[in-house]
């Protein structure tokens, strides 16, 4: 169950996505999460802290249409156009990714 904090932070937070054009317009995340029908959010992990945003059945996270989220619930993908292999991306042990700021350096 997601809440106005947003377990996904980036990517268009807007409305109007399928899985194909969210996947593309978060291609620099390793998910991407559709919400209420159509939202798109991306992000380098999701899920966290657990407590606060607990898996849900799938049932839950298609009320709309079909993979499409539902409300406050997200569908997630795994995001196959994304590439690990960008300076800025790490793995932690978890298998989930995180950024490391770039200051220019």
């Amino acid at each position: 169950m997601d809440d106005q904090e947003k377990d996904f932070r980036y990517g268009p937070q807007d409305k109007g996505f399928d899985i194909d054009s969210c996947r593309d317009e978060c291609r620099d995340y390793p998910y991407f999460a559709l919400q209420n029908g159509g939202a798109c959010y991306c992000d380098y992990t999701f899920g966290t802290p657990e407590k606060e945003y607990p898996q849900l059945p799938d049932d839950d996270c298609n009320t709309i249409e079909p993979g499409m989220g539902g409300q406050w619930t997200n569908a997630i993908y795994s995001n196959n156009l994304f590439s690990s292999d960008k300076e800025h991306i790490w793995t932690r042990p978890d298998g989930n990714y995180y950024s490391i700021p770039d200051h220019g350096q």
